[in-house]
């Protein structure tokens, strides 16, 4: 199928007219006068912007496969993909996994330099690392689920030091912490 839409629009009209082309690209299907097409979720996007002689150019693409029709959803292909790499050598982890311990480390870094520097740290800050701890508990794995509940109720310890100002306690929970996360590393990376 291929389809080539040509129109001339006012601005408001060309946003939305772009505004009703990414409701439809978040909801996974794009309905054209061809009929719907289903998108998988992730999708390989470029943007282009070029200015030529007096005009300004904005080019926007975007690819994606067509879903399984076996599967019906996206879930199936990343399901037997973790199985697959289950089984490997190298350990699977999905991206949200990944992007949440990432953002959970540069949280947990920042309570770390504010608490251990003296400083008030900020609620919201407290409350953004409990929430993400929160989330992360349904990437844990079997065999390290101790340590990680261990590592959730020493980093609940220094919060609670934080609400206190215990400098003591919060120094020697983040030290607690940071001795788990390396053992934790050094044991199943």
């Amino acid at each position: 199928m291929k389809l080539v839409k040509k129109a001339r629009f006012t601005r408001e009209e060309m946003a939305e007219y772009l505004s009703r082309l990414s409701q439809m690209i978040a909801n996974g299907i794009l309905e054209f006068e061809t009929g719907p097409e289903k998108i998988e979720e992730l999708v390989s996007f470029v943007l282009e912007v070029k200015r030529k002689k007096g005009s300004l150019e904005l080019e926007l693409s975007f690819k994606s496969k067509i879903p399984d029709e076996k599967e019906g959803k996206i879930e199936g292909k990343l399901e037997r993909y973790a199985n697959k790499k289950k089984s490997a050598s190298k350990r699977y982890r999905p991206y949200r996994a990944k992007l949440l311990k990432k953002t959970l480390a540069a949280v947990w870094k920042e309570f770390k330099r504010s608490s251990t520097n003296g400083e008030i740290v900020d609620s919201d800050l407290m409350d953004q690392l409990r929430g993400l701890l929160a989330q992360y508990d349904e990437f844990v794995e079997a065999e390290w689920k101790e340590q990680w509940v261990a590592c959730k109720n020493a980093v609940e310890k220094a919060l609670n030091a934080a609400k206190t100002q215990d400098n003591d306690a919060i120094k020697a929970s983040v030290s607690q912490v940071d001795d788990l996360i390396k053992a934790c590393h050094k044991a199943y990376k």
